[in-house]
């Protein structure tokens, strides 16, 4: 887990992602594809990686101890390191999970047409992809409707208590993060309220503070729906 959170945390904004999809789509959840380049860094040498994990840093990962390439990453790939315990790598999510989490994280736009495949999913299994969500969402710096948000909608809608954690992340934005246009994205979820009320409160921008006031019309009838 040690080393596994090092490449999350350091490994620029594409090696994480792709050891991701890689596993998820491995039968096994071994990425052997880095047998060659672990040998070749344990050498000393330098790896010929692939151009998504050209990074200073990954060619250091790919020596450290352990070598990944015949261990089994699932279980470690998708707990969150701020929200769940630690587990062994034999603690793996289910497949269809492993499936939803790599659509939601490779193609958020689709994400509203899994909601009934997140529904059917054991809640530990819905715990841990809105881990994995928010952790990619933290590194937004800007919310206005980017395309996690989509994502984590989604399966807010197919897991009521997912949403009261989504409503918790986004009162912990920081004020200058946030956009008018979130406004309407999020204004019909059942969380939504204290949301806006949270963010009218802080050192939200003059647009923001005119979107939820006319977010709060419309709730009470006083705009067309």
């Amino acid at each position: 887990m040690a080393k596994m959170l090092l490449l999350e945390r350091h490994g620029g904004n594409a090696a994480f992602p792709e050891l991701i999809r890689r596993v998820a789509i491995s039968s096994t959840g071994k990425p052997d594809f880095l047998a060659p380049w672990e040998a070749q860094a344990t050498l000393g040498e330098e790896p010929s990686v692939d151009p998504k994990f050209e990074d200073p840093f990954f060619t250091e990962w790919l020596a450290l101890p352990p070598a990944f390439a015949d261990i089994d990453l699932r279980g470690a790939l998708y707990v969150s390191r701020e929200h769940a315990p630690p587990v062994t790598l034999g603690d793996a999510l289910s497949t269809d999970a492993f499936e939803l989490l790599t659509a939601l994280v490779e193609h958020p736009n689709m994400a509203a047409s899994l909601k009934r495949q997140l529904a059917d999913l054991p809640p530990r299994d819905r715990l841990f992809i809105m881990d994995r969500l928010l952790e990619n969402a933290r590194r937004e710096q800007s919310w206005g409707v980017p395309a996690v948000l989509d994502a984590c909608l989604a399966l807010t809608e197919a897991d009521p208590v997912q949403g009261e954690r989504l409503a918790t992340f986004l009162v912990d934005r920081p004020p200058t993060q946030i956009h008018p246009n979130i406004v309407p994205k999020i204004g019909d979820q059942p969380w939504a309220s204290g949301v806006l009320d949270s963010w009218y409160r802080q050192e939200v921008s003059p647009p923001v503070k005119s979107a939820i006031t006319r977010q709060r019309k419309k709730d009470r009838g006083h705009l067309a729906v």
